[in-house]
């Protein structure tokens, strides 16, 4: 089985914040700019796709190019970054899988942070499942209970995607 990677960067850091729900008091314009770093010149297996997320992920495998989208980790910070990502989407559903796990890299964060459902990530989750019937993403029940406390399984959601045509065929014997 042949795997593919594919990232989206603005190659410049972080966008102006156009929102309070960006959480403009963690995260600012600029931040994270990788112009002076190697990453680009040392990528061997992974495609990386260059431009604001709003912009770039239109046309993202408009022409059937990778294989079904398996999973997808979020790590945009902001909350209006989060939303654009997420109209991803938006696209035809047999460009995914029926149902994938999805990493929300800040929808956690720190004392500093302060995250609530009504900011960042947790908030643009909310508002995107508000605003449509057919892809719905929610967290990781399973995960949530197991014995270990590690930080990573509440960053763990999953998409659904009802609208796929395989989404009834059954996975198991």
């Amino acid at each position: 089985m042949e795997f593919v990677f594919v990232g989206f960067d603005s190659g410049v850091g972080m966008p102006c914040s156009t929102s309070k729900y960006d959480l403009p008091y963690m995260w600012h314009q600029g931040q994270f700019d990788m112009r002076n770093s190697n990453v680009i010149g040392e990528l061997e297996k992974s495609n990386l796709i260059l431009g604001p997320i709003s912009e770039s992920i239109k046309d993202f495998n408009s022409s059937g190019v990778f294989p079904p989208v398996g999973a997808v980790v979020f790590d945009v910070d902001y909350y209006t970054s989060t939303l654009d990502a997420l109209s991803i989407f938006a696209k035809d559903p047999r460009l995914f899988l029926p149902r994938m796990p999805l990493y929300f890299d800040d929808c956690i964060g720190t004392e500093l942070e302060m995250h609530i459902d009504f900011i960042g990530e947790r908030r643009a989750i909310r508002e995107f499942n508000e605003s449509q019937d057919e892809v719905k993403i929610g967290q990781s029940y399973y995960l949530g209970t197991s014995a270990s406390k590690m930080r990573w399984k509440q960053k763990i959601w999953y998409a659904h995607l009802f609208s796929h045509p395989r989404y009834s065929e059954r996975v198991v014997g």
